[in-house]
């Protein structure tokens, strides 16, 4: 039997042998079986010797696939063919698109904002806290005496004179 095809019968002529079904492949001649497509890849035609890789920006997480590859979600890309999960973007950056190609995707979260791995958004630092830097996984609280009462902060404001704030990551002063 030649490539994509299989035979139970040990020295089957070309009519006797079996064409491997989709999700399957066969690389070799005078084989008893086919394999399943590998995760990372799929077929969806009968009596082929190899299966179908995923592009860039794909994946496909199962073995024995027919019907082709996933998108990479938002948060995620994929630079590499034949894949079986997407890269996730780490935390501090973000990905708003899907199928993208290239950590270059993954963007840096602007001072006053944070992300989690795999965000597709940067969330904006709460009240009574601040970022300033650039490509951040959390935001920082203001210390005692300083306070913020706006949302994305890039700093906290000492308290005005005659005002206090004994607590961290508060939004006003005491009088």
């Amino acid at each position: 039997c030649q490539p994509g095809t299989y035979s139970f019968a040990l020295g089957a002529t070309i009519d006797e042998c079996l064409l491997c079904s989709p999700g399957t492949c066969q690389p070799g001649d005078g084989q008893i079986g086919c394999n399943d497509c590998d995760a990372g890849s799929y077929q969806p035609d009968s009596g082929k010797a190899s299966c179908i890789p995923c592009t860039i920006g794909k994946y496909q997480p199962l073995t024995g696939q027919t019907s082709g590859c996933i998108v990479c979600e938002k948060g995620k890309y994929q630079s590499q063919v034949g894949q079986s999960a997407c890269e996730v973007c780490s935390a501090g950056t973000y990905n708003a698109l899907t199928q993208q190609t290239s950590i270059a995707a993954c963007l840096n979260c602007n001072p006053g904002s944070y992300s989690s791995a795999g965000d597709d958004s940067c969330t904006l630092c709460a009240k009574g806290a601040y970022q300033k830097y650039i490509g951040q996984a959390t935001c920082r609280l203001c210390s005692a005496g300083k306070v913020t009462n706006v949302l994305g902060s890039i700093q906290c404001d000492p308290c005005q004179l005659g005002y206090y704030q004994p607590t961290a990551g508060e939004t006003t002063c005491m009088a």
